[in-house]
């Protein structure tokens, strides 16, 4: 219930400090899109990268290192909490960087580097970054009974400015 009035707070301010043009400075409108589809991209503060509530109700967390995004080569991380039955992600991420929203560009699994005692599941890959806009989209399979892909959920619209 806290994570959920975090989220709803931090949403809150994210539209409330809207660029003069009207358009959100990051994915506020995008939270909205997304939650028509079953998943809440919602923007956290520049520390911290950005995250969605997937459907299950587990937060995929992800972020740069180095944060803010620079130019060259990178660690994209992420992080997959418990869902609402506390149960550890079970399934995979893939992720990609593209110039535009709409990408038809390969897939790259994320490989699983850690878990923690708090079920949060952790994973990483090396990207290089140029300068400019690029998204990083996240490809996630959840898994069903007896291992089969029960679900996959894309996330397209994370928009970050590499320096």
């Amino acid at each position: 219930m806290k994570l959920y009035l975090s989220c709803v707070l931090i949403l809150s301010l994210c539209v409330c400090s809207c660029s003069p043009s009207g358009r959100e400075t990051n994915s506020a409108a995008d939270a909205k899109q997304g939650s028509d589809s079953g998943k809440e991209a919602t923007t956290q503060s520049d520390k911290n990268g950005t995250f969605w509530q997937l459907i299950d109700k587990a937060d995929l967390k992800v972020v740069t290192d180095p944060w803010p995004a620079k130019a060259g080569k990178a660690t994209l991380k992420a992080e997959v909490t418990p869902n609402d039955d506390d149960e550890k992600f079970a399934g995979s991420l893939d992720y990609r960087l593209s110039p535009t929203e709409k990408s038809s560009a390969a897939w790259q699994p994320m490989p699983k580097v850690r878990e923690d005692k708090d079920k949060s599941v952790y994973f990483e890959s090396p990207i290089t970054l140029t300068a400019g806009s690029v998204y990083i989209q996240f490809r996630v399979h959840t898994t069903g009974e007896k291992g089969s892909n029960k679900e996959v959920l894309e996330l397209n619209d994370w928009k970050i400015e590499a320096k």
